[in-house]
């Protein structure tokens, strides 16, 4: 029994010191590899998920406030600039400000709320005067395309689709289906509100257009009220493997010295494994020493390299960051000095001009400091703009702002405060009389004279292109 036992050992003591290190590989191996399919690539596909979906989201909230901004004040006053045309002016002008194109009203239109869309020559967003009493007033209309495509971000999605219920209003890969449910078989659902079919919440979709496939984000948002909207993106399908399979440069490489080390401890492995019966080769013995000996060397270029690192690498990455930042901070902090010193040469002038007879608006303006300025415009309590100075050779409308963030923080004094500087408020617009995000400035604005032009004046605003 004692033999049988004895072969038996020596056996396995034989079969692992021999294969024990293959053995070994392979399972360091096969870990490796499941590891790297069932949770690298899983965790990269849900974030590139998540983030396109994220992606989505922010432009299709978008969409839908500059849809409601432009239902409520910016068609509005796109209107009225129309109206109050002036010599100076062509309505092809107006109309390239607003990014908006004026429409001659059709009687069917009259029963449709003040948002809507319809096709004319091709897909728009239309936008109604409520408070007209004639049925006969202008239509303000936008192209859908000129109207979405700067909210959009190209460096998500290559092209991008857009579609209300089961219509298809706008796609950049100009598919030839003219309803969602023909072209996304099984995507869409029955709604007990609209007409038709909609899409009913996000989805991903694989699709062949042209001979090339692609991955589509879908997410369905609510605009104007009552439209049910679906914004898509596309991602060719290889950039979608390409990112769900990516591997950190430092994961491959640390990946690289474990194998090293692995192989370069088999010498090791077999005279720990080596059975009492074996004999000692010098061979192994060599190869044992050769092992440890480059293994001491590895850790010590691991420990130099590490060191490096902390001391002289990352101490540089800092200081550059640093360095950015505080050039990052010294630029703001110039070109913020430079705004409010333009609004204090534009409050000296205005007060110096307060006694000229005639509008103390001023178009053509020269900016004297601030090269970026567009307007700058003086607000009474109530929020009405009663003075603009513009650098466009033409006057603009005056709107009340009363609802607007940066004028609410100025009556209620939440201001920015620096040292030795005027507390002001900076914050980004989306301008509601012109297509365009602005950058703006506000303060408190006082002044009391005798002939009481100022007087009933709160703020002074400067914008400039964001």
């Amino acid at each position: 029994m004692s033999y049988i036992s004895d072969k038996m050992s020596a056996f396995f003591s034989w079969f692992t010191g021999r294969y024990a290190p293959a053995f070994i590989t392979l399972m360091i191996v096969g870990g490796i590899f499941f590891f790297y399919f069932n949770v690298v690539v899983t965790k990269n596909e849900v974030e590139l998920k998540e983030r396109n979906f994220r992606g989505l989201h922010r432009m299709a909230n978008n969409i839908a406030k500059k849809i409601d901004s432009y239902t409520e004040e910016n068609s509005k006053n796109f209107l009225k600039a129309i109206k109050r045309k002036t010599t100076h002016q062509t309505i092809g002008s107006i109309e390239e400000q607003y990014g908006l194109t004026q429409n001659v009203p059709d009687p069917v239109d009259s029963v449709l709320p003040k948002f809507f869309v319809k096709f004319s020559n091709d897909w728009k967003f239309f936008f109604k005067d409520t408070g007209s009493t004639t049925n006969e007033s202008p239509v303000a209309s936008a192209s859908i395309e000129q109207f979405i495509k700067p909210l959009l971000r190209d460096d998500l999605f290559q092209h991008y689709f857009l579609a209300v219920n089961d219509t298809i209003l706008w796609d950049q890969l100009d598919i030839s289906h003219q309803s969602v449910s023909a072209y996304l078989t099984g995507t869409s659902a029955s709604d007990s509100v609209s007409k038709g079919e909609t899409i009913q919440t996000g989805d991903i979709r694989q699709i062949e257009i042209q001979g090339k496939e692609y991955k589509l984000f879908l997410l369905p948002f609510i605009a104007g009220g009552q439209y049910r909207f679906s914004l898509g993106g596309y991602m060719p399908l290889e950039k979608y493997k390409t990112e769900k399979k990516y591997v950190p440069t430092y994961a491959i490489l640390w990946l690289v010295i474990g194998i090293m080390l692995v192989i370069l401890m088999f010498p090791l492995l077999k005279i720990f494994l080596m059975h009492r019966t074996e004999q000692l080769h010098a061979r192994n013995a060599v190869y044992s020493l050769g092992s440890i000996h480059i293994l001491g060397s590895i850790v010590i270029l691991a420990a130099l390299n590490t060191y490096m690192y902390f001391t002289l690498t990352r101490s540089k990455a800092n200081d550059d960051i640093q360095r950015l930042a505080y050039n990052i901070d010294s630029t703001f902090t110039h070109e913020i000095d430079t705004a409010l010193l333009e609004m204090d040469s534009a409050e000296q002038m205005l007060i110096r001009h307060i006694n000229d007879t005639g509008r103390l608006d001023k178009i053509a303006y020269k900016p004297v400091v601030y090269p970026y300025l567009l307007h700058i415009t003086w607000a009474d309590a109530s929020g009405k703009q009663r003075i603009r100075w513009a650098t466009t050779n033409y006057a603009q409308e005056k709107i009340n702002i009363s609802s607007r963030d940066y004028f609410k923080v100025v009556k209620e004094n939440k201001l920015w405060r620096r040292k030795n500087a005027k507390p002001f408020y900076l914050t980004e617009i989306s301008s509601r009389i012109e297509n365009k995000n602005l950058a703006l400035i506000s303060r408190p604005f006082s002044y009391k004279d005798s002939t009481k032009r100022l007087d009933s004046l709160v703020m002074i605003s400067l914008s400039s292109p964001f």
